[in-house]
């Protein structure tokens, strides 16, 4: 560190001349001393995740991993960083920082380190789910946005089987003119491809009608070629000609969601009592927190044991919490012979969606409210 001025002094010194030598040698330029204390940084940030990782808080130690990877963006970094996030049970975001990991490694010309990531990619692609989300061509009206978990979906991952952690993710759809359309779907850990198709949005009067008279106002000026959206007629929501079973049929599916949380409750406190009994096996093996190699197969087993409760507990409540309000919803015999619920108020619409996949099957419930 002290010779390196010195030799890049003497040489700027024969084009530059002497007063040339002189700024080389005072420390002016910034950025050796920037670079210098953004590796500190983040050598400071992987030790207190280090510190969290040991007493097993792993989100709090993927976030300064992550703070740490933006300070210094190197291969070593992301290998820690997907590290974390496997034992946080993102699969998915494991499996995409080890990509990132390896082509930085190759960019850089560090072999083994990206041989580290190609292998760990290797081991976690089989376990990657993926959601495929469907759209029509039907359903593919102007300004169409479809977002999960509030980040905008691009229209080329439109049909494609894209990485996803496991657990619930919202996905949310809406357009200019239209009525939002929101739902929610839970991917069980391992491998496997969920199936979302999203439905035609109904068009919402008071927004076509807006949009109508911007086009109004733009057309003097501008002149707008876009078609403005015609508002059509409201639709009746049941038929006043009347199917008087619907009542029935929506208690029906009430109970079936009910049955349906009750069963994934049993599976959430079956996989909670499974963890908690190898966790136990886990603190018998170890001393402290000192634990042999061969305790990492318990370990990997319990983590994966509690995501799977957690996730089953939460499908749970919901489709129960879903069921109480399907059932006391359904409309009377009255409401479905006049097309509206008592009160003359409008009536919220439920629409159940079947999703199969490869290895999968689910039942999702969305509406618009």
């Amino acid at each position: 560190m002290v010779h390196r001025p010195a030799l890049l002094g003497v040489s700027l010194c024969v084009v530059l001349g002497w007063p040339s030598a002189v700024r080389s040698e005072t420390p002016s330029d910034p950025q050796p001393r920037t670079s210098q204390g953004r590796r500190l940084g983040a050598e400071a940030l992987a030790d207190d995740g280090a510190k969290l990782m040991v007493r097993g808080e792993y989100e709090a130690a993927c976030r300064k991993y992550e703070e740490a990877a933006h300070l210094e963006r190197s291969p070593a970094r992301l290998l820690t960083l997907a590290s974390c996030y496997e034992r946080c049970g993102k699969v998915a975001t494991a499996w995409a920082t080890l990509g990132e990991a390896a082509e930085l490694a190759e960019a850089r010309g560090e072999p083994k380190k990206a041989a580290l990531a190609r292998e760990t990619l290797k081991r976690l692609a089989p376990n990657v789910g993926r959601l495929k989300v469907m759209v029509p061509d039907e359903a593919q009206v102007d300004d169409l946005v479809i977002t999960r978990d509030g980040a905008p979906l691009a229209h080329s991952l439109w049909g494609v089987p894209v990485p996803i952690d496991p657990g619930p993710h919202v996905i949310r759809v809406t357009a200019l003119g239209r009525q939002s359309w929101q739902v929610e779907v839970g991917l069980l850990p391992g491998p496997s491809t969920m199936l979302l198709r999203i439905p035609v949005l109904a068009v919402d009067p008071e927004r076509a009608i807006d949009e109508e008279r911007r086009f109004l106002d733009r057309r003097d000026g501008t002149m707008s070629t876009r078609r403005p959206l015609v508002a059509a007629a409201p639709e009746r929501a049941i038929d006043a000609s009347g199917d008087e079973t619907i009542g029935s049929t929506q208690r029906t599916l009430g109970l079936v969601l009910v049955g349906t949380g009750v069963t994934a409750l049993a599976l959430g406190a079956a996989f909670s009592l499974s963890a908690r009994s190898t966790r136990d096996d886990l603190d018998a093996t170890c001393a402290g927190n000192v634990c042999p190699p061969s305790s990492m197969v318990l370990f990997d087993e319990a983590r994966a044991e509690a995501v799977r409760a957690n996730v089953s507990l939460g499908i749970g409540l919901v489709a129960l919490a879903s069921g109480v309000v399907v059932y006391f919803s359904a409309p009377s015999s009255r409401a479905a012979q006049t097309g509206r619920p008592d009160g003359g108020a409008t009536q919220s619409r439920l629409r159940l969606t079947p999703m199969l996949g490869p290895s999968e099957a689910a039942l999702v419930a969305a509406g618009q409210f």
